[in-house]
């Protein structure tokens, strides 16, 4: 069975969204359909993020960010017997998160950070009514443990394999679940997870490793065929 890196589009980035309690505070930031894009950046200490902080304007800012990768999986036709993404992390490690499937443009845009496969939005309240649990397709457990300095190893989900075989473009976002995800507005308190991405350099480059089956060649020969 060959096994391959794929490493992803250079596309790879965080989006942000930040909102004060005049604007609308957690709920706002949550339904939020736009935000800040960082793609060139080779590391982000906030790449998956919650933060309530106090603002200089006065209240409070509340803000989240989310993280985006696209592989290219599109030499991948056969059956997918592992698969793991490696994310190298940087500096913080508070934030819990999963991995679940995005649906982000090749060149990620303000648009993409709600561009979750079934994210539904617009209902969030900070009180749970707009969970996205049950809604989104997930490819990992949920992460409760974050490395700092080393390479995450996170094993995906069988629907994850799958989705590597059948799609040219395999498409992820990391989620902060306690809050972000499942719609929780966070009180006096900031999870965030450092990442590196594909520009940092190879020592440090996420990247997508997938074991497979290798593909039937048709050339067998027919004992005793007379053609």
């Amino acid at each position: 069975m060959p096994t391959i890196d794929i490493s992803p589009s250079t596309q790879d980035g965080r989006i942000f969204k930040s909102t004060n309690d005049s604007g609308g505070g957690w709920a706002t930031t949550r339904n939020a359909t736009t935000g800040t894009v960082s793609s060139t950046s080779t590391a982000i200490t906030n790449a998956v993020s919650v933060s309530l902080q106090a603002s200089r304007a006065g209240g409070d800012d509340h803000s989240l960010s989310r993280t985006f990768f696209t592989f290219d999986t599109s030499g991948i036709t056969t059956t997918v017997s592992t698969a793991s993404l490696y994310i190298y992390g940087q500096t913080f490690g508070a934030a819990d998160l999963f991995v679940i499937r995005s649906e982000h443009g090749f060149i990620l845009g303000t648009g993409d950070i709600d561009a979750i496969y079934h994210w539904v939005g617009t209902t969030a309240d900070g009180l749970g009514a707009g969970d996205e649990e049950s809604n989104v397709t997930k490819y990992s457990q949920e992460i409760i443990t974050w490395n700092t300095g080393a390479y995450n190893t996170i094993e995906l989900t069988p629907q994850a394999r799958i989705d590597i075989q059948s799609l040219d473009s395999f498409k992820v976002c990391l989620i902060e679940s306690v809050h972000d995800l499942r719609d929780i507005a966070p009180t006096s308190y900031t999870a965030r997870s450092g990442v590196r991405f594909v520009e940092s350099s190879s020592s440090y480059d996420p990247y997508l490793r997938t074991t497979y089956d290798a593909a039937v060649t048709d050339n067998a020969t027919f004992f005793g065929a007379n053609f």
